[in-house]
């Protein structure tokens, strides 16, 4: 097994660190038409081989995605290949995008090779995106034998939670809780993130919402994200990285999943990249705390699919 990069991602890194089209980190900025731009949490720019050598050492690495955002998708494509050339073995990835009731399936598919790949997705939930989007860093993980870990609580249960709290969740057959994270879910509705995400849900629809529907959206955001982070810490060896891709408000500000990591596996390290969107990448201004690494992608970049 290769020590270093995969050759394409060496060419990336060779085209990032000379300032070329793709991204810049020269001191003039960035000229021409650019996909993006890589910075550090402090807002300087960096190149992808930097971000790679930064975030490999690390025990989980936190990918928050633009859902609809093509290069959001082609970079944990080349993040997973590049993780594989260094870890080998130790290398298990998960998402959000796939719900812990489907890991049987996962693993018939992925690890098992006892179905292809339409036959796994007529038996999966997916999401409407996945041809286009979560297909190849699943087909890769297939084609490697790679650990892909179904991190998300099954839907209904967040769905429940969003229109009648946390407390429904006592209501459950035992059964259920073998889909989620330990009860009780504690809330810090105080965190910088939640009320990020409470002010959002306060005026969702164009019409403020009352307190406790809000309070119960949150604690919907909440299970998933201690859901994700239970399953990520479950199914990491010491010895093992596991690399993780989630919406961006999942893990901003190291919070989120990052907070309920810490809480379920105290010491684990964590890196945190985070994709957002600016009208000139070359010139965006980093919010310092958002992320170790913020990818910027142009405003104007196409979409895998419409909001």
């Amino acid at each position: 097994m290769s020590k270093g990069f995969s050759a394409a991602a060496a060419v990336l890194a060779t085209l990032l660190s000379a300032g070329a089209f793709l991204s810049c980190s020269n001191a003039s900025g960035m000229t021409g038409l650019d996909a993006f731009v890589i910075y550090n949490g402090n807002g300087t720019p960096v190149s992808y081989e930097k971000m790679m050598q930064d975030i490999s050492r690390s025990d989980v690495i936190l990918f928050g995605e633009m859902h609809n955002d093509p290069i959001s998708h082609w970079m944990e494509l080349n993040i997973a290949k590049d993780l594989y050339d260094l870890k080998g073995d130790g290398l298990v990835i998960g998402a959000e995008m796939w719900e812990c009731d489907n890991q049987l399936t996962l693993d018939e598919f992925v690890l098992d090779s006892l179905m292809d790949m339409d036959t796994y997705v007529a038996n999966s939930r997916l999401w409407p995106n996945f041809d286009t989007d979560y297909k190849p860093v699943l087909e890769f993980a297939a084609g490697n034998r790679i650990p892909f870990i179904a991190t998300n609580v099954p839907r209904k249960y967040a769905n429940m939670v969003s229109k009648m709290g946390l407390g429904i969740l006592d209501s459950l057959d035992t059964a259920a809780y073998s889909y989620m994270a330990p009860l009780p879910i504690e809330v810090d509705y105080e965190d910088r993130l939640y009320e990020y995400v409470a002010d959002f849900f306060k005026n969702m629809g164009g019409m403020p919402a009352k307190k406790s529907d809000v309070r119960n959206l949150v604690d919907a955001q909440a299970l998933k994200d201690a859901t994700m982070a239970y399953f990520i810490t479950e199914n990491r060896e010491d010895d093992q990285t596991f690399f993780h891709f989630q919406g961006e408000l999942h893990s901003a500000y190291h919070s989120a999943i990052a907070y309920y990591i810490r809480k379920y596996a105290p010491g684990t390290k964590i890196s945190t990249v985070s994709v957002e969107e600016a009208e000139d990448p070359a010139k965006a201004k980093i919010e310092k705390g958002r992320a170790d690494y913020v990818v910027v992608v142009p405003l104007s970049m196409t979409r895998t699919y419409a909001d």
